[in-house]
């Protein structure tokens, strides 16, 4: 909405319910629902516990124990997200002079409150700023507790924005935790970026839950209408999906890629799938 009206807003970050919801048990003033959620929230943040000098100790094992315990039950964490889930927490913010920013600032508020949007003032930019080069959950941590935890991003226009989110969620909720929040917005539509974690008690199943979730995650961004990249690329993990999102299109890229690349030594393995292509 912002966007296609003609604002440019420098950032946007509209997080789904689940994840606000994470996000708003920072607040001092959190109680009840938010109170419940704040140890699942230091369980997955997984702060590192301190030693007798104030030095990080690393994870004790009660703590492994309580995280792989809590992405060990993935989908009733998701299923009590739902539950408790009300609204959706949006950051925008403008950069450039005062005064003028001051005004794009107004302009935009007056438009999300027009859409039901309700001001809640600059706390939740201002800890977004202070923590923007944080990790949320301390990957080391979850890896160290014999879980996974990893984030897949993907793009769509607005028009199956709505679709590509419940898609994904629907393929993924029942083998891992997972919550999303957009970004990068256009007049023609956003990116999303999805978390996953998970559990499983022995090192191959928590692989195959891993490729799995991959596999599922990305099928569903294809069949909902969306596209399985934005900015970040392809990669190991998204290269065979290359074919279900492109079909004979992968012909033209492969074309290109010989035109450009004729040798194979531009980061092989790492965009398209293997030669065999089918219409």
């Amino acid at each position: 909405m912002l966007m296609q009206q003609g604002e440019m807003p420098h950032l946007v970050r509209l997080y789904d319910p689940f994840d606000s919801l994470l996000h708003s048990s920072d607040g001092p003033s959190s109680g009840g629902v938010m109170a419940l959620l704040r140890p699942i929230r230091d369980l997955l943040s997984a702060r590192a516990e301190k030693g007798d000098k104030g030095k990080s100790a690393g994870l004790s094992a009660g703590r492994r124990r309580a995280i792989a315990m809590a992405l060990g039950k993935a989908s009733w964490l998701n299923r009590l997200g739902d539950a408790f889930s009300a609204s959706c927490l949006m950051i925008v913010g403008f950069q450039g002079h005062r005064g003028e920013a001051a005004e794009q600032l107004e302009r935009a508020g007056q438009l999300l409150e027009s859409a039901g949007g309700v001001d809640g003032g600059e706390g939740p930019g201002l800890r977004w700023r202070e923590n923007r080069y944080s990790v949320s959950f301390k990957q080391s941590a979850i890896f160290e507790s014999g879980a996974f935890v990893d984030t897949m991003e993907v793009s769509c226009t607005w028009g199956c924005v709505a679709q590509v989110y419940e898609a994904v969620r629907k393929a993924v909720a029942s083998q891992a935790l997972i919550m999303a929040h957009f970004s990068h917005a256009y007049a023609e539509g956003c990116s999303i970026y999805f978390t996953f974690a998970s559990y499983r008690g022995k090192a191959d199943a928590l692989e195959r839950c891993y490729n799995r979730v991959w596999r599922d995650a990305l099928s569903a961004v294809s069949k909902a209408g969306g596209s399985i990249s934005h900015h970040h690329g392809i990669g190991v993990a998204k290269r065979d999906a290359m074919r279900r999102e492109h079909g004979a299109g992968l012909r033209l890229l492969f074309a290109l890629k010989d035109g450009l690349d004729p040798t194979g030594v531009l980061n092989p393995g790492k965009l398209l799938p293997d030669r065999t292509v089918t219409s």
